[in-house]
């Protein structure tokens, strides 16, 4: 796994369940304090195998993970590469919507206590998780976005991404879950939570969020 240590630039990563409002916030801080982008985008296209999985994971479930895997590992190539050949006199500030640890620390794990997905299908994921991860970069601060299960159910449903109709309670419920255990087990980096009461389409709530996550990134 690779670290940013005395490059002078930063990497913060906001993440969250699914509808939790990760990319709204990293969003945000693109466009409040210039940072730049590095968005999951539309997964439910740049994936083949997403819709498919949403409505049988036992049979598109491995290969969704493969793909999401391999996209994140290429992304954290380029992005390792954007760091060493910054030039400017500036530090780089890049913030993404989501970390690929959760692809199998979160997802996977939510699938497979779920049973969607067999057990040999996840020990394999689980080895190329292990060594993918030597591609990707270690963020400087984790905020994690915190929401109760019926705002995730709203918010998923109202977007209407393609496959994500069947999503039901119980999954959300299971990703929550696994969410947290995701969080508490995190030491790659100091983590800032935003609580389910943060809107930070408000404009006094997104600059009390924004200044608290200069704030603990100025700590880092």
């Amino acid at each position: 796994m690779t670290a940013l240590k005395g490059l002078g630039s930063k990497y913060v990563v906001v993440t969250g369940p699914l509808g939790s409002g990760a990319s709204t916030l990293a969003k945000l801080l693109h466009r409040r304090l210039g940072w730049m982008l590095l968005e999951e985008g539309e997964i439910d296209r740049h994936n083949a195998f997403f819709a498919d999985a949403l409505s049988d994971f036992r049979r598109w479930g491995f290969q969704n993970q493969v793909d999401f895997l391999t996209t994140s590992a290429e992304r954290h190539i380029d992005l390792a590469s954007t760091f060493s050949s910054w030039t400017k006199t500036e530090p780089l500030v890049v913030v993404e919507d989501r970390t690929p640890f959760e692809h199998t620390g979160v997802y996977l794990r939510a699938h497979a206590a779920s049973e969607r997905i067999s057990l040999r299908e996840t020990q394999l994921l689980e080895r190329l998780t292990e060594v993918l991860e030597r591609l990707y970069l270690a963020p400087d601060l984790l905020v994690v976005r915190q929401a109760r299960p019926k705002q995730l159910l709203d918010r998923v449903h109202s977007r209407r991404r393609a496959g994500e109709d069947g999503i039901d309670e119980g999954f959300v419920e299971s990703v929550i879950e696994a969410y947290e255990q995701f969080v508490a087990g995190w030491t790659k980096s100091p983590i800032l939570l935003i609580g389910d009461d943060v809107d930070v389409l408000d404009p006094h709530q997104a600059d009390v969020t924004i200044d608290s996550i200069e704030a603990a990134l100025a700590k880092e």
